[in-house]
């Protein structure tokens, strides 16, 4: 199978049409960290439990891995190719932080929210690296444009 190099405007589209559903990821996250902390307390329902958290982690990790595979498939133009691996790096990053977010459920319970904290924190370090590749991504569109 052969891949084709996409134009630098479908390039664009592309990665940011496909880093917008990142934001659901984000929020799910983001959303579990709060759930977690909820558990520990004690101030949560009678279904919500580590072990459910861990399971609904999971499920959206396998769900993540599939959408970095996504994502690292798209074929950059020549001006991209770095800054598109840098994404994908990130990403990368990215899925090994939720790893260990769903390896902290392992542990002991009194352990477990501060694990899932320092993971979470790991993702807001590359959700910021993520952030700077898309204004890097930016930069280019717009001095590749201006060469146009």
């Amino acid at each position: 199978m052969t891949t084709k190099t996409i134009p630098a405007v479908i390039y664009v589209v592309q990665v940011n049409q496909l880093l917008e559903r990142f934001v659901v990821f984000e929020t799910v996250f983001f959303e579990c960290t709060q759930t977690c902390r909820n558990i520990i307390l004690g101030r949560c329902t009678v279904g919500e439990t580590l072990a459910t958290l861990d399971h609904y982690v999971d499920q959206n990790l396998t769900v993540l891995r599939a959408f970095v595979t996504q994502v690292a498939a798209v074929q950059p133009p020549t001006a991209f190719v770095t800054i598109n691996q840098q994404l994908i790096t990130a990403l990368e990053h990215y899925v090994d932080a939720t790893e260990t977010m769903v390896h902290s459920f392992e542990g002991p319970s009194k352990e477990v929210y501060a694990q899932v904290l320092a993971a979470r924190h790991d993702q807001e370090t590359q959700r910021e690296q993520i952030n700077t590749v898309l204004h890097a991504i930016s930069m280019v569109s717009f001095s590749t444009a201006d060469m146009a």
